[in-house]
């Protein structure tokens, strides 16, 4: 990372970095993806990245790459007030002032634990999207997600449809966690019953011995009748494989609901 804000022409000494991203297809995540990081270890996942930056940085980064889709995530924030609602609105605004109508915009939320304050403090920031995973089916939050709640991560999604109808709402789940189809079939219906629009579902991969255990490898033909079940079941669009996060193609899964607005010539 040090070397790619060299090229973006960004490394200081107050922006020093270090990556250690454990997923499987950062590449495809990491060029349409802008925010600011800090280290955060889970059951289920695990990142290590720190980048200090300020709210315009990822603005003027953006606006280098000439990216058509900037995803805005950060890890739960529970050391702040409002769960990190304010970073979320002060940089979807640097965005949206720096790169106008023509970039789609999404926000990637924790989940803001269930105030809902927070979550229109983010929506009024106008961003396109509004993205937050659920990760796994409801038997295993207590196992998987100590310290979150299935029902409190569909009323988050829930409420920012009623609040911004017009903003596309996203959701996500890992697999080889233990779940069975049923139960998948289930949480399938809660996000749409939620107003979900947009799906990924992703192969569980355990980053250390400490994390939660992959209990089955799920094959690419399941994978693809998931996806199936999935639009059958009403989502507008879904990506469903072994290498799909939540970051996966973005931009790409955005535009089959809302088109990228075209760059003035």
């Amino acid at each position: 990372m040090d070397l790619f804000l060299e090229k973006l022409g960004m490394r200081t000494e107050k922006h020093a970095s270090i990556a250690q991203f454990s997923q499987p297809n950062k590449h495809l995540g990491w060029a349409r993806t802008s925010g600011g990081w800090r280290t955060w270890r889970g059951r289920y996942a695990q990142v290590a990245f720190v980048l200090a930056a300020w709210l315009g940085m990822g603005a003027t980064a953006a606006a280098k790459l000439k990216l058509t889709h900037v995803v805005v995530t950060s890890v739960t924030r529970d050391d702040l007030d409002d769960g990190g609602a304010g970073q979320f609105a002060g940089t979807l605004r640097a965005l949206r002032r720096r790169l106008g109508s023509e970039v789609t915009i999404e926000a990637l939320v924790p989940d803001l634990r269930g105030d809902e304050a927070a979550l229109k403090t983010v929506l009024e920031a106008g961003p396109d999207a509004l993205n937050h995973n659920v990760e796994t089916v409801s038997r295993l939050y207590s196992r998987v997600r100590p310290g979150a709640r299935y029902d409190r991560s569909l009323e988050l999604l829930r409420r920012a449809k009623a609040h911004s109808p017009g903003v596309i709402t996203k959701s996500g789940l890992m697999v080889g966690m233990g779940e069975r189809r049923d139960e998948l079939t289930r949480a399938f219906g809660d996000l749409r019953r939620a107003g979900v629009e947009l799906l990924t579902v992703g192969q569980y991969l355990s980053p250390t011995r400490e994390h939660h255990p992959i209990i089955r490898f799920v094959s690419p033909q399941e994978f693809a009748d998931i996806e199936r079940e999935a639009l059958g079941l009403g989502f507008a669009a879904a990506a469903c494989g072994p290498f799909v996060r939540s970051l996966y193609r973005a931009g790409e899964l955005l535009s089959r609901v809302r088109p990228t607005p075209a760059k003035p010539s």
